[in-house]
């Protein structure tokens, strides 16, 4: 067998933190649940409240890597705190 050529992955240019994300899109409505059982899940396993939301964000920018970092944690806090923190 011969090798495969490997086609480049194509980066995404990062979103403006400045762009407010909601749940408009079935999408990010599938996301809010994985992110809400990220942080819950790091929480009931004694996790402390910050590494639980910095676990979320994280759970959240692999499905969504071109958000903005200021972006994600914006809207993972509103998600899994009901508020934003700042």
């Amino acid at each position: 067998m011969g090798a495969r050529k490997r086609t480049p992955e194509r980066r995404l240019e990062p979103v403006s933190d400045d762009i407010e994300l909601s749940c408009d899109s079935a999408e990010l409505c599938v996301c809010r649940d994985i992110v809400r059982r990220a942080h819950a899940g790091m929480l009931d396993k004694g996790a402390d409240a910050g590494s639980a939301i910095e676990a979320a964000i994280r759970v959240f920018r692999y499905h969504h890597p071109e958000t903005g970092r200021t972006a994600s944690r914006d809207l993972v806090e509103q998600w899994v705190l009901g508020h934003h923190l700042h």
